[in-house]
């Protein structure tokens, strides 16, 4: 019997490659992503791949059993790329695996800075960066908004008009394109108030006030006295509700000294002598309160 030295070594037979890595893998646009494939097999064995490979990425061999598919995806190389992984190490059968290397359009993301809050017949100019796609960001009333509240005019929709009060929800949107995904919504929330009221004066700023109605007023000027038998035309300026001024004669007239006639009460009847006391009433809307009733008196007739 022969025997073995202390240093002798045990020989090992080939074991033929088989690639061991997952199949297929997924990189994005303009975005840097690495991969490593790998295989049994003894000895060692090398590799390479078989099939065009998208720009900006490469397979390389690494000398030591495994590779990597690596690098960042040029613009305009989106789609799926079939590829064959070979592996070899002198032992047949050589490893042959199908794989596919899928890019994906890069993602986009929107800034949208929109106001806070607006008032009933006010306007905004709306605008936001998108990503690189090129293509506009393009603004919606989302159907959550209050009813009839806000509504986007004006190319992409950037102009947005305040026209009831209640919450205004606006959508901001960016397609995509060969190389771009589209970028996830972005939403913004604004509190619509009340518009400003008319004083008769003008020059007042709108207020916001919530969301409650906005007040308004009244400029009534009588005639300050008549003769029984004569009559006037009343007219007053109200508030921005767009409703009339209407006009009655107060309780406190004294019986028969006058009356109100015509359409909404702007013919004026002078009937007997007395005081002729005239309300000048308005009604609000959702939008505005009742303005709050005037009485100018007359002088004695």
């Amino acid at each position: 019997m022969v025997g073995l030295s202390n240093n002798a070594t045990l020989w090992q037979a080939g074991v033929a490659p088989s690639v061991t890595s997952a199949p297929s893998t997924t990189f994005a646009v303009a975005t840097a992503a690495s991969v490593t494939v790998t295989a049994t097999g003894y000895p060692a064995p090398i590799f390479w791949e078989i099939g065009p490979l998208p720009s900006g990425v490469q397979f390389e061999y690494n000398n030591n059993g495994t590779a990597t598919l690596s690098g960042t995806p040029a613009a305009g190389t989106g789609g799926a790329y079939p590829l064959t992984i070979m592996a070899s190490n002198g032992i047949s059968p050589d490893a042959t695996q199908s794989f596919t290397l899928t890019v994906l359009p890069a993602p986009q993301t929107i800034t949208f800075n929109a106001p806070t809050s607006g008032t009933v017949g006010g306007t905004a100019t709306l605008s936001a960066t998108g990503g690189a796609s090129g293509n506009p960001v393009v603004f919606s009333v989302d159907p959550t908004s209050g009813s009839g509240v806000c509504a986007v005019s004006g190319t992409n929709g950037t102009t947005l008009n305040y026209s009831a009060v209640g919450n205004c929800v606006i959508d901001a949107n960016q397609a995509g394109n060969t190389n771009y995904s589209a970028a996830p919504q972005v939403q913004r929330t604004i509190t619509v108030g009340q518009g400003p009221s008319s004083s008769g004066g003008g020059g007042t700023p709108p207020i916001l006030v919530g969301l409650s109605p906005s007040p308004q007023t009244i400029n009534f000027t009588a005639p300050a006295s008549a003769s029984v038998g004569n009559s006037a035309t009343l007219s007053a300026t109200g508030g921005a509700s767009g409703n009339p001024v209407v006009f009655s004669v107060d309780g406190s007239s004294g019986p028969g000294v006058c009356a109100v006639t015509g359409t909404n009460g702007g013919t004026f009847n002078f009937t007997a002598a007395g005081d002729c006391v005239v309300d000048a009433n308005q009604a609000g809307n959702a939008d505005y309160s009742a303005a709050p009733r005037t009485r100018p008196m007359g002088a004695g007739l």
